[in-house]
């Protein structure tokens, strides 16, 4: 993912927010992250994300190494075909790739215990919505 993508994508902080994505149309494709499209245009899903390019943080991820993470992303998939269980959730790693080359990488999905869920976990109704501007265009 490009620095640029993710800093459309993720407001600097570390605050949890929750990514308002513009509607499901031919804007939708230039809006969103290339890796993202097939995820969150193909059902109804909801995007929590958190992060800072600025002040990234030193964290050990699946398979035991340490690395600089500039933020993380939580996708919650409605797929009725798993019922009872109404959500799927996968969490995405974002992390710095230690030069100047404005290339961040995605390590994901990772399912944690919460990978199938009944329903969204409480607290993620009270998080604040950050509206994803519309990627500027070469003319602006």
């Amino acid at each position: 993912m490009s620095v640029e993508e993710w800093m459309r994508l993720c407001p600097p902080g570390w605050l949890r927010v929750k990514a308002q994505l513009p509607p499901a149309d031919k804007n939708t494709e230039s809006s969103l992250p290339g890796w993202m499209r097939g995820i969150v245009t193909s059902c109804h899903a909801l995007t929590y994300v958190s992060g800072d390019l600025i002040e990234p943080r030193t964290v050990e991820i699946p398979g035991g190494s340490d690395a600089e993470v500039v933020g993380g992303m939580e996708i919650f998939r409605e797929d009725l075909k798993d019922s009872p269980y109404l959500w799927n959730k996968d969490c995405y790693v974002i992390q710095s790739t230690g030069t100047n080359t404005g290339v961040l990488t995605v390590v994901g999905p990772l399912k944690d215990g919460e990978h199938w869920l009944e329903r969204i976990p409480a607290g993620y109704e009270a998080v604040p919505i950050h509206i994803v501007p519309e990627p500027k265009t070469k003319d602006q």
